[in-house]
């Protein structure tokens, strides 16, 4: 190879050298901005979620300020109560005017009243009517110029008649473990208080594990000790279920529950398997709504 050749190869070589050099670092700056186009675009996308988010958060409050502004009412509150198979709703409502020549009626399920007032402040009359799931009353203020009408918010009736629960098994080492405690107490600000108190005594139905066959009914019994997870206003119970966790059985717990009025309520609160190298037993917390 000549001088001259040599010197080509050289120059080839190093041209080769620096080409590669430059793809690599053409690569790596390649890299780098689809990183930053990546973080960019997640940016993007989060500064637009928050902003939609502040947006419906303030749509939301607009609207509610001008559902309040357009109201006819300054209050209004449904009252449920449940006896002998029918329900007695009262609604009352709290005009913000009630012009010269106007008379109030309340509707609700079909049925129309004209309200009573004890002040001329407050309005209300109470329906009795069948069980349904949900009701949407409605107030009118009618005079022989016209008829003003607002449709207050949907109650349901299984929500305001609910009741949550929780239930346990005792301690094995305080020899408790045959012991299931019930703690029954108010769902939310939208359940009847009345409820609680007019609670009976609960009865737990011993089911086989498929549900099919009844093995047994106890009644439970008021609980004065505060146990852990019960809830201080709750109302708390207990039930010595020795005699059915000793038999090679796997059965469920199902309470059955009353109110003074009539109103009842079941469901399923723990379960107990005894296995050859021991048991297995479950409890839990749960919801109670209204059986109609």
């Amino acid at each position: 190879m000549t001088k001259n050749q040599k010197l080509i190869a050289a120059a080839a070589a190093l041209y080769v050298v620096v080409s590669l050099w430059s793809i690599h670092s053409l690569k790596g700056e390649v890299r780098d901005l689809q990183s930053q186009l990546s973080n960019n675009v997640d940016f993007l996308h989060s500064t637009i979620s928050r902003t939609n988010a502040t947006l419906s958060s303030v749509r939301a409050e607009i609207e509610n300020q001008l559902e309040q502004n357009a109201s006819l009412l300054s209050q209004y509150d449904t009252a449920v109560s449940y006896s002998d198979g029918k329900l007695a709703v009262t609604v009352s409502v709290a005009p913000k005017e009630r012009r010269i020549g106007e008379q109030v009626f309340l509707t609700v399920g079909g049925q129309k009243q004209q309200a009573h007032t004890a002040d001329g402040l407050r309005y209300e009359s109470t329906f009795v009517l069948e069980p349904v799931q949900s009701l949407r009353p409605s107030v009118s203020f009618e005079s022989l110029t016209g008829v003003r009408q607002e449709i207050l918010p949907e109650v349901y009736l299984d929500e305001t008649l609910s009741l949550r629960y929780f239930s346990q098994w005792g301690d094995p080492r305080a020899s408790e473990e045959d012991i299931l405690y019930l703690s029954v107490y108010s769902n939310s600000e939208q359940s009847d208080p009345n409820i609680l108190e007019q609670l009976g005594t609960p009865t737990l139905v011993i089911l086989s594990s498929d549900g099919e066959t009844e093995l047994g009914r106890l009644p439970m019994e008021l609980e004065g000790n505060l146990q852990e997870g019960f809830k201080p206003d709750g109302k708390n119970f207990s039930a010595d279920l020795s005699s059915y966790r000793s038999q090679e059985l796997a059965w469920t717990a199902r309470l059955e529950l009353a109110t003074e009025g009539g109103i009842a309520y079941r469901e399923d609160i723990a379960t107990f398997e005894r296995q050859k190298d021991g048991y297995s037993s479950g409890s839990g917390d749960g919801m109670l709504y209204p059986v109609w």
